[in-house]
């Protein structure tokens, strides 16, 4: 087994680990799944319950890690202090894959038969911190009539805590997965490139769910919010991000100069969630198409291996639900280019058709 120095070493985010693998509890045993409590350093947003994650155990040598989603906040009306909160804040029974096949099936259901990752070691990383997996801080917020609510940005914790214990466990895959869905999409590159530089000998295969159409230069502050800006900076690989102008693209960018790694984006092309959250952000969005068709090809022209499979509708995310079995686009199922994806056989860019002029970046 690897030392879990290693991809801390690389991540080298200031964050020192105290965790003492052999005095662990054994893990319990759940219709396949094992739960690994998430121990010091880690938590939720508003500590409503402990952190934690699942695995079930495959071929040892074939991995899959998958990023939840839960959407974000960085105001105190989206944070639920004066308004409705727009993250989930808990892991609890709703996240546990065993429990609810509703967030959990698709690609984590490894008793399916048609599933293409059924033989793999899945490790599923739930959220519950507002941050995209990528926050080092907490904010309190307040208001004019003296409430105030604390928000505990630290899912950069969580998210090196599972990639450490999954190092520490598999020393020499040769293929590891990495994927996530909407807030979970986001950071996919960025810790898929850290796997491939910690496993240069693996194949390592990144695919985004959902997350594909921020063409917006006003993420950078909610960054900055989160303190992920200035932790990135630290990975060589996102040393020079632009605390001023980072964005969301930037991380598909950096992450393509990695030699082992391919890149990949699931998205639809009106995908209601996105428009949701690019009107938190102030823009009023009444299409999706031409923002992602833009960020899309601008992504292509840095990276000619980027590999994408666009549906049409509002759909927001498929990879970890019931529809992923059905899913069909221009006469090519998800589950097969997947399938195809992931094993590195020759695979063509999906749903092409349904690109649109590309708008320029939201101000």
């Amino acid at each position: 087994m690897r030392n879990v120095s290693g991809l801390a070493a690389l991540l080298c985010l200031g964050m020192s680990s105290s965790i003492a693998w052999a005095d662990e509890p054994a893990a319990a045993d759940t219709a396949g799944w094992k739960t690994i409590p998430g121990g010091h350093g880690t938590g939720c947003a508003t500590d409503a319950t402990p952190y934690e994650f699942y695995v079930h155990e495959g071929d040892p040598h074939r991995l899959a890690i998958y990023f939840q989603g839960g959407g974000g906040c960085w105001n105190s009306r989206n944070c639920g202090l004066d308004g409705q909160k727009t993250f989930e804040n808990a892991v609890d029974d709703g996240d546990r894959p065993w429990l609810n096949k509703a967030v959990a099936g698709g690609i984590l259901d490894a008793s399916n038969p048609a599933n293409p990752l059924r033989e793999f070691t899945i490790v599923f990383a739930p959220y519950c911190t507002a941050d995209v997996h990528l926050g080092v801080r907490t904010e309190r917020f307040e208001t004019s009539d003296g409430k105030s609510l604390s928000i505990a940005y630290r899912g950069l914790a969580n998210a090196q805590r599972v990639m450490d214990w999954m190092t520490h466990q598999y020393a020499e895959p040769k293929q590891v997965f990495v994927s996530g869905g909407s807030a979970g999409a986001i950071p996919s590159p960025i810790f898929a490139s850290q796997l491939a530089r910690h496993y240069p000998k693996a194949q390592v295969v990144q695919l985004g769910d959902g997350a594909g159409a921020y063409r917006t230069n006003r993420l950078a502050p909610q960054l900055e919010l989160w303190g992920a800006t200035r932790a990135l900076k630290h990975d060589p690989l996102y040393g020079d991000l632009d605390v001023e102008t980072a964005n969301f693209e930037d991380f598909y960018q950096r992450a393509a100069a990695v030699p082992n790694l391919q890149l990949g984006q699931i998205n639809s092309i009106e995908d209601r969630i996105q428009l949701f959250f690019l009107a938190q952000l102030g823009h009023e969005v009444k299409s999706l198409a031409p923002l992602l068709s833009a960020d899309i090809a601008d992504l292509r022209k840095s990276n000619r291996k980027l590999r994408t499979y666009t549906m049409p509708g509002g759909v927001h995310t498929v990879l970890t639900r019931p529809d992923f079995y059905t899913a069909k686009v221009d006469d090519v199922a998800l589950t097969k280019w997947l399938d195809d994806y992931v094993n590195g056989r020759k695979t063509a860019n999906v749903g092409d058709s349904l690109f649109v002029a590309g708008a320029d970046r939201l101000q």
